[in-house]
């Protein structure tokens, strides 16, 4: 077995994880570290950006955080690297089947039916691409309605019978390309407050030297 373990940050070299209801800040990665060679392990701390992909990851461990960013955007960038570095024989934590279902309500549920524990398949469930491929005359009512993305309780509707089980799927749909569709100007207006930030900082520097200067003609 091999005894590297390569520890995947994101762009700000951040280990993020989530605490007090959906907050998040990095991990202490120099303890972190520190822990794994204790035990004996060569580690080394690496950004998703930075990986070479043409190294040996052969039985190579591999230590990863997944983002709830807007848009899934960074979080499929993730799960790209993850499925290659799997493929190329690495052993990723947690597993690639995880990763893919975080966020992902319909891969989740395809996974529960693959648990050995019989009473974690009770309820049963139906998993469609589509509105057409439904058959809302089969289904035994009341029925809770997912949306594939969000966590926690996002997108889970009520349907009590087949009328409501086809507003719910109308709400889900229009909601689905409302929030698309809104990613946009979001990822513009964030990108337009982090310029401004950047701005407000670079002023304040200047008024402080300017500040300074006058200071130091005046003695």
């Amino acid at each position: 077995m091999n005894d590297r373990i390569i520890i995947l940050t994101d762009s700000n070299s951040n280990f993020l994880i989530s605490f007090n209801g959906g907050y998040y800040h990095s991990m202490d990665l120099s303890r972190v570290k520190q822990g794994f060679i204790e035990y004996g392990f060569q580690v080394d701390i690496v950004k998703f950006s930075d990986l070479n992909f043409y190294d040996n990851f052969l039985n190579v461990f591999i230590l990863y955080h997944t983002t709830e960013d807007t848009g899934q955007f960074y979080k499929r960038y993730i799960e790209d690297i993850i499925f290659y570095l799997q493929l190329k024989g690495a052993i990723v934590l947690p597993e690639y089947k995880y990763l893919k279902a975080h966020h992902n309500k319909g891969f989740m549920e395809l996974l529960r039916k693959t648990f050995r524990n019989e009473e974690l398949k009770t309820i049963d469930s139906y998993y469609y691409g589509n509105s057409d491929d439904i058959s809302p005359n089969i289904y035994d009512y009341p029925l809770v309605v997912k949306q594939v993305s969000g966590a926690g309780s996002s997108g889970v509707l009520l349907a009590k019978n087949r009328f409501e089980l086809t507003k719910v799927f109308k709400r889900i749909s229009q909601g689905y390309m409302f929030e698309n569709v809104l990613n946009i100007p979001i990822y513009f207006v964030k990108n337009i407050i982090k310029l401004f930030l950047v701005i407000v900082s670079l002023m304040i520097v200047y008024l402080m030297l300017v500040k300074i200067m006058n200071l130091i003609i005046y003695i």
